[in-house]
């Protein structure tokens, strides 16, 4: 797990893992390779919200990055049409990309080892269906208090 500002370094290529590379989430990443490309506070939200966001990172024995996932610590949820969140705050393990479909599985079972929620579905659009301590829940809706700052 990492926090601050080395979160953006795993969204540059050059930590990369260099096999499997064309075809695989990590490197079809639309974050992949934004820092200093006219995106100079992009990752702010993440960097600079240490208490609620880190990265959860596996590395080569090069340290090349092979597979990550952002890991929110939600204050709220709400299940289902709820109007009250529950008072219940947890870690969850965003969306998983890499270079290879084992890292995955292994990320989402290490996610839930650690007491994690992590998506029930490891795709860019669904959120809301979510395991946490090995049940399964749809529709939930989480929340995450980040610093009242300026996010380009």
């Amino acid at each position: 797990m990492v926090k601050g500002d080395e979160i953006a370094r795993y969204y540059n290529s050059s930590s990369y893992s260099g096999l499997n590379k064309f075809g695989t989430s990590l490197w079809q990443s639309c974050m992949t390779d934004k820092e200093g490309m006219g995106h100079k506070n992009l990752f702010d939200l993440y960097t600079k919200n240490p208490e609620v966001c880190s990265l959860a990172i596996m590395v080569d024995s090069n340290g090349a990055l092979g597979a990550r996932a952002l890991v929110w610590n939600v204050s709220e949820c709400w299940v289902g049409d709820k109007e009250e969140g529950s008072e219940t705050s947890f870690q969850f393990m965003d969306r998983v990309y890499s270079i290879d479909e084992w890292m995955v599985a292994k990320m989402r079972t290490w996610a839930a080892e650690q007491g994690m929620a992590h998506r029930m579905f490891n795709m860019g659009y669904n959120c809301n269906d979510i395991i946490y301590g090995g049940k399964e829940y749809r529709g939930v809706k989480m929340e995450v208090r980040v610093k009242k700052i300026y996010y380009s």
